[in-house]
């Protein structure tokens, strides 16, 4: 379930009415949470103030797409969100519409190398 501020709650056990609930400090992108969507591997997308959030039910942990990642904005709107017959999803946002595959979604877990160019070093004469 998504929150208008209070991050996102998850139904542990039905029975006894226990959730687990996930903020910003566990990964969330922002606290408010305005759409839900799971794709075909059981992942949940959510949409936030602050990006889209890719939720690992089975690791508990979030990946955020943000403008970085190509997304053409970060804030989305509550209601606007679909998924179609085909796994594609839809989420409005406040400067218009992002569609995408998830399944062709791809991340990199490897840190690019950082490195300083070599600087030519002067002397005087």
């Amino acid at each position: 379930m998504g929150t208008e501020g209070g991050g996102f709650c998850r139904l542990d056990d039905p029975k006894r009415g226990v959730f687990t609930t996930f903020r910003e400090p566990q990964g969330l992108p922002n606290d408010v949470v305005y759409g839900i969507l799971e794709d075909r591997q059981n992942n949940l997308w959510l949409s936030t103030n602050k990006g889209l959030a890719r939720f690992t039910p089975s690791s508990g942990q979030f990946y955020t797409f943000d403008n970085r990642d190509g997304l053409p904005f970060d804030e989305f709107n509550a209601g606007g969100y679909f998924a179609s017959p085909t796994g594609r999803m839809y989420f409005g946002g406040v400067q218009g519409l992002v569609s995408f595959n998830p399944a062709a979604v791809r991340t990199n877990a490897v840190p690019p190398r950082w490195c300083l160019p070599a600087s030519a070093s002067s002397t005087s004469s």
